[in-house]
Parts: C-alpha cells; structure tokens; sequence
C-alpha cells in the first residue's frame, strides 16, 4: 500500500549508512563511527564494530565496511556470520575518496563502485575496487566534475552523482 507500518529507532546516532540482509530480517547500519546490526522488526542495536560506511554482499554472507582513518580510507570484508574481519588490501595507486559507500556498490563479480581521489585532478572520479585483489581502476569520466555514490546499475553499468563546476571570470571597470 506504500504506507509506513513501522519506524526502528536505534538512538545510535545520525545513520550514515543502511543495508539489509537478503531475507530482510537484519539491518546493519553505521552510526558515528560505528557498525551496528538490528532485527528489522526493533529490537536493541548490537554493535559489531568501527564503521563509517557499508555495503552488503549480494550473496548475503558479508559486509564491505568503509572506514575514514585520517588521511586514508581503510576497507574490510565482515562475515555477517560473526567471523574475523579481513582487510581489503588495496594498491593505493589511486586514493579513495571518503563519502559513503552506495547501496547497489558492490556487483556479484566483486567488484565495488567507488568514488576516486586521483592525484591529478582536483575532482572526485568514478572507479571500481576489485575486493578480491585490492586492485583499483579508473572510469572515464567528465572532467570537471566531483563523481560520489557510484553504484552498479541493474544492467552492469555504473551510475554516480555528478557534481559540475561553472564559473565565470567578470572584469570591473570604472565608467568615464
């Protein structure tokens, strides 16, 4: 009916970041810093560790879990399972940019639409993170432009927010 029939209200915090499990059972969620998982039916948060951001696996088994350490951004792979957290290695030849990851970011194949902080260029570009390697890679994109929130489209293609640059240089004069 499109109607709201529930609200789950965790006080955790300002939810930066949702994703649900495949039966829709458990939500997982990051607040301030931290990782929390919920029954979607309310109940009380359990907090499973630090997080600024995540994804779920589409297979439902794992998170991808951002976090913003500093000057560098850091990426797990979390069992939803209760399993060690393993860290996604990463090549750092292109910096990630610290916005939030996407929902819909990360496809079957393992691969993790991100958004790029690459060294020479003042813009945010769209890339994609191999989980599996640690391998980043760059998509072409327009050039003045910030890319954030990059995810996969249904049909394998990446969609980002693009944020345009416009300016204008004016030149003043005194009249006679």
């Amino acid at each position: 009916s499109g109607r709201i029939i529930g609200r789950i209200a965790p006080k955790k915090g300002i939810i930066d970041s949702l994703a649900a499990s495949p039966d829709g059972g458990t939500l997982y969620f990051t607040a301030g810093g931290t990782l929390w998982r919920i029954p979607s039916a309310g109940g009380e948060a359990i907090r499973i560790g630090a997080g600024d951001s995540l994804v779920m696996e589409p297979s439902g088994l794992g998170l991808v879990v951002q976090r913003r350490e500093s000057a560098r951004v850091r990426m797990f792979r979390l069992p939803v399972d209760g399993g060690p957290e393993r860290e996604i290695v990463l090549d750092r030849s292109i910096p990630l940019f610290s916005p939030f990851l996407s929902s819909g970011a990360l496809d079957r194949q393992g691969r993790l639409a991100v958004s790029l902080n690459p060294p020479d260029s003042w813009f945010s570009a769209p890339g994609i993170l191999d989980i599996a390697t640690g391998r980043i890679s760059r998509v072409p994109s327009a050039g003045l432009s910030d890319h954030d929130y990059v995810t996969w489209t249904n049909d394998g293609r990446i969609a980002a927010l693009q944020q345009g640059l416009q300016a204008a240089i004016w030149r003043f004069h005194r009249g006679p």
